[in-house]
């Protein structure tokens, strides 16, 4: 699927679970947020979401 309006897409995976995916998303993301890129932060795992715990943004959209 093309989207023009978003030039570089990064994706963090791994089988395993506990080896530091959140974490390097979100010190990924407040990087390039720091360098003024506008930031698109997904977090997938339907059954522990990690990354609103860690950047303080619980709850509903």
């Amino acid at each position: 699927m093309a989207l023009p309006h978003m030039r570089h897409i990064i994706a963090i995976a791994s089988g395993k679970g506990g080896v530091g995916k959140s974490t390097t998303a979100v010190n990924l993301a407040v990087t390039f947020a720091k360098k003024g890129f506008r930031i698109g932060l997904l977090d997938a795992d339907i059954y522990g979401p990690s990354i609103p715990r860690m950047t303080s943004t619980m709850g509903r959209p």
